[in-house]
């Protein structure tokens, strides 16, 4: 497809939107109290999705689009941590541990610094700000330039890539369901409305 034709530009902004509808717009809702540590899970799938746009073509071995996407559109001080973000993605993704990370949210001046002489600190709001505007910056460039939309509507077409796509249920769904009731707190959570740098949830 021609990337400066009417149709890969449209492709590229719808993709664009709907990926800003269902990771940008909603991660900020789930960095609260009680589920802060279950929004790095959308934050790593949004990066590598992210990663995957910008490297269509780069072997996906040991995160090499992943930590190219951070050495290119990161903060400088997340940089020298590509290797170490991988691992902790690795952890939260496949184990839902943070190997060897403290996580954190509402405690901007703590990221990544160390917790005395314990893990480094990863602050949820200071890692989705990272994301957000390194997503906008990325994003410009798709507009701006016909190779980036090229590399776009690539992965867009690649059948291990493919289209953001969601589909809201409207109305009831058919037959008998089961709703289960409301979790109350969970044992050993927080329970301070200012966070904590214990990675203790």
């Amino acid at each position: 497809m021609d990337p400066d034709s009417q149709d890969a530009t449209a492709r590229c902004e719808h993709a664009m939107k709907v990926f800003d509808d269902i990771y940008l717009q909603a991660i900020p809702k789930v960095i609260q109290d009680g589920t802060a540590f279950i929004s790095f899970h959308p934050m790593f799938a949004a990066l590598e999705g992210l990663a995957g746009y910008r490297f269509p073509t780069v072997s996906k071995g040991d995160g090499e689009k992943f930590k190219g996407f951070i050495q290119e559109y990161f903060p400088a001080e997340y940089h020298g941590l590509r290797d170490e973000l991988w691992n902790l993605r690795c952890g939260m993704q496949h184990a839902s541990c943070p190997r060897g990370f403290d996580l954190t949210h509402r405690n901007k001046e703590w990221n990544l610094r160390r917790n005395g002489t314990g893990p480094l600190v990863v602050n949820a709001d200071s890692l989705f700000e990272a994301l957000h505007t390194a997503a906008l910056k990325f994003f410009a460039e798709v507009r701006a330039l016909p190779e980036r939309r090229a590399d776009f509507v690539r992965r867009l077409e690649d059948p291990k890539g493919g289209e953001v796509a969601y589909i809201p249920l409207q109305g009831p769904l058919p037959g008998p369901t089961t709703r289960h009731g409301n979790m109350g707190p969970f044992p050993g959570g927080p329970s301070s409305a200012t966070g904590s740098v214990t990675g203790q949830w």
